[in-house]
């Protein structure tokens, strides 16, 4: 069996729960905003105050659950590089895939933002890391006797 060399199954979980959280009070600000503009719309003197503040709270409740969605899918990528192939899960065509590669089917790797893309005859494979990581991996794979 062999051994893992590098993983990111677990590094990038605060990462993620973070941001998933970040859309969660998204979502409750934008929520405390909607009732706000329910509770003080027969009251408040000004009609475009409450209505930005109706705006403002369907804009952030919206974009609070595209978050989480977005988030939630890309959580559940990692990559776990061992002594002659890679596993892991990875986006690819807005579906969550799981991936075992063979160093020697790999043909490029490359890093953009956050993510690191490995290239294979049969795909690309997105992956989700930390900077630090990534650049980690590009070193790793880089300085293997493979095709890259």
């Amino acid at each position: 069996m062999s051994n893992v060399i590098l993983s990111t199954k677990k590094s990038t979980n605060m990462y993620k729960k973070t941001m998933i959280i970040t859309g969660i009070f998204s979502c409750i600000i934008g929520l405390i905003a909607v009732m706000l503009y329910f509770f003080f719309a027969d009251y408040a003197p000004d009609v475009k105050a409450t209505i930005l503040l109706l705006f403002l709270g369907l804009y952030l409740l919206v974009t609070g659950i595209i978050d989480i969605a977005l988030k939630a899918k890309f959580a559940m990528s990692y990559i776990e590089i061992y002594d002659d192939y890679i596993k892991g899960k990875c986006i690819q065509n807005s579906n969550v895939l799981d991936f075992s590669i063979k160093l020697s089917q790999l043909k490029n790797v490359s890093v953009g933002g956050k993510y690191v893309y490995l290239h294979t005859d049969s795909g690309v494979y997105k992956i989700m890391v930390f900077k630090d990581t990534s650049a980690k991996i590009m070193e790793y794979l880089n300085n293997r006797n493979t095709n890259i």
